[in-house]
């Protein structure tokens, strides 16, 4: 598990703790840190770290303890996601989705005129990543084909539907979201 303290005068230290041994170790994150994410291998963290300016860097921290910056984005808790197979790093920065190769460091951006994106999950087979986008009075589902680059509407925009909360079935060929579409709460609903 890893936490941080702020009893360390002015400035945050962070700790992992083995939850077995209630171990407490250093780790090697000085600045204000969050939307901690791991690798599924559990190898290594992406973290988002604040800069002054109200960006993020973001890290990839070994197991071992060593740090790598991949990046850095306008947003100041970015919203941060793996895929399956550990090889690309996916994170949002309100306008935009942006995908990260972590083997070549190409980058991939997805961007919105009318409202902002907020990233969901990518589909256990790691072909796509849901997406919600968020307008003034909608909310809709994407999915972004990352080979392809390509992105499908799921869902369609209608003033005062919103659809949010999204996550995949383990064959990677059904969403399941929350959406008022057909109430006026919030239901669970699949789409195929």
């Amino acid at each position: 598990m890893l936490f941080y303290s702020v009893n360390q005068g002015d400035a945050t230290a962070y700790y992992t703790i083995d939850i077995a041994s209630n171990q407490f170790e250093p780790f090697p994150l000085t600045n204000i840190a969050s939307t901690p994410s791991w690798s599924p291998n559990g190898f290594t963290m992406a973290v988002a770290v604040q800069n002054a300016d109200g960006s993020s860097n973001i890290y990839l921290v070994s197991d071992q303890g060593l740090t790598t910056l991949v990046g850095t984005v306008h947003a100041t808790a970015p919203v941060i996601r793996w895929s399956p197979d550990n090889s690309l790093l996916a994170f949002e920065t309100g306008r935009a989705i942006t995908i990260i190769d972590l083997h070549n460091q190409k980058e991939t951006s997805i961007f919105s005129e009318d409202g902002d994106y907020h990233l969901g999950e990518w589909s256990p087979d790691g072909e796509h990543i849901a997406i919600t986008m968020r307008h003034e009075n909608w909310s809709t589902l994407l999915s972004f084909n990352v080979e392809q680059d390509t992105t499908t509407a799921l869902t369609n925009a209608v003033d005062g539907k919103y659809d949010y909360f999204v996550s995949w079935a383990p064959n990677s060929t059904e969403i399941y979201f929350n959406t008022n579409r057909f109430s006026d709460s919030l239901v669970l609903y699949k789409i195929n």
